[in-house]
């Protein structure tokens, strides 16, 4: 027996799957939910943060929608000052090569942080891609030391 949870992801990516926008949150629940579908609202959005969280379904600040056919969830492993690398998280491990991101695609995304990304033409050995939505944030904490130089500080 399908479970409820189930029930509402499957429908969720069907509705999303089948609109040519983006939808709200509210136009998405009052859509999945019809009049045979008896789910409660904490409930869907547990099952859509899931669905954003795994890449399957994005979220814009326009809206809900479908992911692009030639996106690829993966998660950022390193970050430099210029640049960053992203890992292929439908690869199995051990073929997971890292894929060189340019600091203006990186979209603000930090190690750990799940993310949707697209390829693009490379220009060296490593492949290249662009980060197109942060996913999920890594809960990291960072350290540092702050140094005052007069009245800058470096």
């Amino acid at each position: 027996m399908i479970n409820i949870k189930d029930r509402t992801r499957a429908r969720i990516l069907n509705i999303i799957k089948a609109e040519k926008r983006a939808l709200t949150e509210k136009e998405l629940f009052r859509k999945c939910k019809g009049k045979s579908n008896p789910i409660r609202q904490n409930d869907f959005r547990a099952v859509l943060t899931e669905l954003v969280r795994n890449g399957e379904v994005m979220q814009t600040k326009n809206g809900i929608r479908a992911v692009p056919a030639d996106t690829f969830a993966a998660t950022v492993t390193r970050l430099n000052k210029t640049f960053g690398f992203v890992r292929d998280n439908s690869l199995p491990r051990e073929d997971q090569t890292e894929i060189f991101v340019p600091g203006k695609f990186m979209m603000g995304a930090l190690p750990g942080d799940a993310v949707l990304c697209r390829y693009i033409e490379s220009r060296g050995e490593l492949p290249e891609a662009q980060i197109i939505a942060v996913t999920a944030e890594n809960d990291a904490v960072f350290t540092g030391k702050v140094v005052i130089d007069g009245a800058v500080y470096v």
